[in-house]
């Protein structure tokens, strides 16, 4: 284990929010991760040795863009400077120093803290930096594909006790975009400090803005500051921290954050076997897309020792705490936590290690369900060495929306050695046994150490871990994991098309890293139909009726490449047949009428009748009453092609032929109906004046 690292404490860890998709998340089942391992590099400018360099927090957007930030010990000044890695698709990229505002100083301390991303692939981190003039300011940067842009200093309340005593703790954006939050504190005088909320957008910060605390709180040495935000869904976010009351003691607090302004704080309770004076704090948060969030912090018991508590937190407002209890603990002081995250609503999950009361560090997981938070401390791989100090531990822990939450840390081998190691709890609540998670093909073999630093999930299902390796050559490098949903393709039940029809249809997938190729893999489309490579669409104007049978591909990105492949089927209908009477009058000659019929779209079969309507007069009772009485004079039958014409002769019937002497005489309105048959039933009529002619003699 790196040196230190067992000291290291997390809470800076703040929790990966767990959002939706554009639109509703939906369920996952528990899945077993497809793995992968891809090295990075530290900055040219880094020191390579032990200790000299470490991640604080990894966070991805809804694709496949993620981020892990922290500092690394620079060769010349051996200062620490903020820096980054970024992970494209589970793949770690080299890792880069921040460039620092004007005013810094290069020679003296800075660091990113925290970081939050948006569903777009856009992170805004926070930390700190050292002025030139000498103390240190709050900063964040705007982090785009993994590039950092050049990190700002944030402007304070106006009650600062200077412009530059500020440091920010947490931050989180919603998923779906919008105004993130970054917390912390700044200093109002030499033993004061007030809590703050920044609004982030786009990379620009509004001015810090101080949290109205609690009518309780000191009111002549404010003492507050937030440690952790998350952001849910609706963009709402929940900020978590202490406050000190007029006698000194630290109580908890939250506070509800909307569009970056801050409501009065809420005092959190403690539970009941509490010192006289109530003690405590609140220091990781985690929430779900929407709902209650979890609060893990600690709290001073009756003998004045730190234990650790859960508080759900809605709104703003706390719910009741829950004592959590570790097995065989050797000190209230000797818990560490790695983070916490939220699945659900109905599952949060925190992680960490402690020291036994045999001197032993053991991990712990903390499964926080709607019925209560259960601890378990989960055995290491096969092969950890059950006689070293450090045995095991968690240092982080993230949640896939609605599923699989994956903590990540270490096992011991022996005096020195160690290996990564993560566990899955599925999204019930069920922790996993421990697996060994691979290392860099670099890695030593010989005197392996390595340990698995933070856990990011993204929206689309798949996650991160991020981790140290020491190589052959005795350098420390980071590395990631990709830990890859397994690929499907959800069928979308094609509707029908019609010919001639403009059609569009949406191909989708899941898992992986939530970017895809398309193609068909077999068969072919309905002719005038095409696919969008880059986004699954399916569209265009058919241009024949028909069942087109097919399988379309989709391979995903990442290490390894995934493909799924789905068959499907179109039908493509034909447009309903459309009879046209080309003659608007003809003439009757010989008892025979000539018709010019015209058939479009499609195939149009059917008859036409030849009919006359007279009125008659009945008697009904006393009363007289017109009616209309259809004559059929004669009928013939057609069918035609679509884009043909054809001219049919009807016979006249008898009823016809004597119709014709009256004919001779007046003009004989009648009314030609045609009945086409083929599709969709259509029914089309048009009265035209047939003229009867005298034979000439």
């Amino acid at each position: 284990m790196r040196a230190g690292s067992l000291r290291r404490v997390a809470a800076v860890l703040a929790a990966l929010v767990a959002c939706g998709l554009l639109g509703a998340a939906r369920a996952r089942a528990d899945t077993a991760f497809i793995q992968s391992v891809s090295s990075s590099s530290l900055p040219a400018a880094a020191e390579t040795s032990e200790s000299s360099w470490q991640f604080d927090q990894t966070a991805c957007g809804s694709g496949g863009q993620c981020v892990v930030v922290g500092y690394d010990l620079q060769k010349a000044s051996t200062t620490l400077h903020a820096m980054l890695m970024p992970i494209s698709n589970g793949v770690a990229g080299p890792a880069v120093d921040v460039p620092l505002p004007a005013n810094a100083n290069a020679a003296e301390t800075s660091e990113l803290i925290s970081v939050g991303c948006e569903g777009s692939g856009s992170c805004t981190a926070v930390g700190y930096y050292t002025l030139k003039s000498g103390p240190e300011a709050a900063m964040i940067t705007q982090i785009t594909d993994g590039v950092p842009a050049t990190a700002i200093q944030v402007t304070l309340p106006a009650n600062a006790e200077n412009v530059n005593a500020g440091d920010l703790q947490g931050v989180s954006c919603p998923t779906a975009g919008g105004t993130c939050a970054a917390v912390g504190f700044y200093r109002t005088g030499p033993s004061s400090y007030e809590a703050m909320v920044v609004a982030i957008n786009g990379g620009v910060a509004a001015t810090g803005v101080a949290v109205p605390l609690p009518a309780n709180a000191n009111p002549t040495t404010p003492q507050a500051e937030l440690y952790s935000v998350a952001c849910q869904t609706s963009g709402g976010c929940t900020a978590v921290g202490q406050y000190a009351t007029p006698n000194g003691d630290d109580v908890p607090m939250a506070v509800a954050i909307s569009g970056g302004a801050p409501a009065t704080a809420v005092q959190g309770p403690v539970p009941s076997a509490h010192n006289d004076t109530p003690q405590g704090t609140e220091e990781w948060l985690a929430c779900p897309a929407s709902g209650t969030c979890q609060a893990l912090g600690q709290y001073q018991d009756s003998s004045n020792q730190e234990q650790l508590m859960v508080t759900p937190v809605s709104g703003g407002t706390f719910g009741t705490p829950t004592l959590v209890t570790l097995p065989n603990l050797l000190a209230p002081d000797d818990i560490q936590n790695g983070a916490i995250s939220c699945s659900s609503a109905s599952l949060c999950v925190d992680s960490g290690y402690y020291e036994t009361n045999s001197s032993q560090y053991l991990d712990f997981l903390i499964t926080i369900t709607p019925s209560g938070a259960t601890v378990a401390v989960v055995p290491p791989p096969a092969g950890a060495d059950l006689s070293t100090v450090g045995l095991s531990g968690f240092y982080g822990v993230g949640c896939v929306v609605n599923g699989t939450c994956l903590s990540a840390g270490w096992f011991g081998l022996g005096t020195s050695q160690q290996q990564g190691m993560h566990v899955q709890t599925s999204a019930s609540g069920v922790a996993g046994a421990a697996s060994e998670t691979p290392a860099p093909s670099a890695a030593n073999t010989t005197a392996p150490n390595v340990t698995l630093d933070g856990v990011g999930c993204s929206t689309t299902g798949s996650c991160v871990e991020v981790g140290t390796d020491l190589d052959g050559a005795g350098r420390y490098e980071p590395f990631a994991v990709s830990e890859q949903a397994p690929l499907a393709l959800s069928n979308p039940g094609l509707a029908a098309g019609k010919v001639g029809s403009a059609y569009q249809a949406q191909l989708s997938a899941a898992g992986a890293w939530g970017s895809y190729s398309w193609s068909i893999s077999s068969g072919s489309l309905p002719a005038g139909l095409s696919l969008n490579a880059q986004t699954g669409v399916l569209s265009g104007t058919p241009t024949a009726a028909g069942t087109a049978s097919f399988t379309v591909e989709a391979t995903g990105t990442g290490s390894p490449l995934q493909t799924a492949t789905l068959p499907l089927s179109l039908t493509i209908a034909a447009l309903p047949p459309r009879l046209k009477l080309l003659s608007a009058s003809t003439a009757v000659s010989g008892n025979r009428l000539k018709v010019k019929l015209a058939c479009a779209n499609s195939a149009c079969k059917g008859s036409v009748k030849l009919e006359r309507t007279v009125v008659v007069t009945v008697k009904k009772g006393k009363k007289r009453v017109r009616k209309h009485r259809t004559v059929v004079l004669g009928t013939a039958s057609y069918s035609l092609a679509a884009a043909h014409t054809k001219t049919l002769e009807l016979k006249l019937n008898g009823k016809g032929r004597r119709a014709l002497v009256a004919a001779k005489r007046h003009r004989l309105r009648v009314t030609l109906v045609a009945t086409v048959t083929g599709g969709k039933r259509v029914t089309r009529s048009e009265t035209i004046h047939a003229v009867a002619k005298k034979k000439k003699k």
